[in-house]
C-alpha cells in the first residue's frame, strides 16, 4: 500500500513539474513574442532587419523622379 502511494505520489510530481514547465514556457513565449510585433509594426529599422534574417525581400519606397523638368539631371 505505502508503495503504490509513493509510486503515484512520484508519478504526479513528474506530471505537475511538467505542467508547470509548460505554463512558464507559454508565459515567456508571450512575453518574447509580443514586443516582437509591436516593434514590427512600427519600426522601419526592426522590420528591414527581421525580413532580411528570414531572406525575405525588405520593404523598400522607391520614389520616382519627376519628369517635369528634365534638365535637372
Amino acid at each position: 500500500m505505502c508503495i503504490n502511494f509513493i509510486t503515484g505520489f512520484l508519478i504526479a510530481d513528474i506530471y505537475l513539474q511538467e505542467a508547470a514547465v509548460l505554463g512558464l514556457g507559454l508565459f515567456a513565449s508571450v512575453h518574447v513574442v509580443v514586443p516582437c510585433i509591436v516593434f514590427y509594426k512600427q519600426s522601419t529599422v526592426y522590420r528591414t532587419e527581421i525580413r532580411l534574417l528570414f531572406g525575405l525581400k525588405p520593404n523598400v519606397v522607391q520614389v520616382a523622379r519627376s519628369q517635369a523638368n528634365p534638365s535637372d539631371k
